[in-house]
């Protein structure tokens, strides 16, 4: 009883359940321009969590500027997390999900400082045309602050 004399238990939401006034937008977009070829996944768009730093990503779109394209399977999308392929739906998907201005929901959670997020894509087959496709997600970063009285310390996000 003596030690936990002192203890504060404090319950609020998590820190990336929406973006506060210290935190920063995370925006990325990128375009690449496939050849009539089989190509292994390139990275397209990328972020790094920085230095002190956590982040959540909340939105994600492709686009093939081709009319003309089906989403049959010639190419393929990915979440890279630290190099290692998200799951649970993340990985190789084919269909369009969101767009550029329409962006689907997500939740991917970038818990360690520098953690690193790639979005790729690949073409899986020859199909006698060239596509250019656009790829982006956006979220936002926080960080954690300690605070100290006296004996008591807490950890809360700002």
């Amino acid at each position: 009883m003596r030690a936990l004399r002192r203890v504060n238990i404090t319950a609020g939401p998590p820190a990336h359940i929406k973006p506060h006034i210290w935190s920063e937008p995370v925006d990325q977009s990128g375009q690449v321009t496939l050849a009539d070829a089989a190509v292994p996944y390139q990275t397209v768009c990328t972020f790094q969590a920085p230095q002190g730093r956590m982040a959540r990503i909340t939105h994600y779109g492709v686009n093939v500027t081709d009319p003309t394209y089906q989403y049959n399977g010639t190419l393929r999308w990915r979440f890279l997390l630290n190099g290692r392929v998200l799951d649970l739906g993340m990985e190789n998907f084919i269909e369009q999900r969101g767009s550029m201005v329409f962006m689907r929901p997500t939740v991917i959670i970038m818990k360690n400082e520098l953690d690193t997020l790639a979005f790729q894509v690949e073409r899986t087959q020859a199909d006698g045309n060239e596509y250019t496709v656009q790829m982006c997600f956006r979220g936002w970063t926080w960080r954690l602050r300690n605070n100290y009285d006296g004996t008591q310390a807490s950890v809360t996000a700002y």
